[in-house]
């Protein structure tokens, strides 16, 4: 294996390792009660459910800059 594949197979797996993290993070720690059942919404209520994904990847983002400034 060659030196850039090595770096190639490092950098995926700390970027994959960093995303894993963080999406646990948001979904369990961030993510409110409302969000969470608004998402699963499907059908007539698809709308609604897209809406909630929407609210929930705005306020993740909101408080991760908020943590990048201070």
């Amino acid at each position: 294996m060659s030196p850039d594949n090595i770096v190639a197979a490092l950098t995926f797996v700390v970027v994959l390792v960093s995303m894993l993290i963080t999406h646990n993070v948001a979904d369990h720690w961030v993510q409110t009660d409302a969000q969470a059942m608004g998402k699963g919404l499907h059908g007539a209520r698809m709308w609604e459910g897209r809406l909630a994904c929407l609210r929930h990847v705005v306020s993740c983002r909101d408080r991760c800059a908020a943590r990048s400034t201070t």
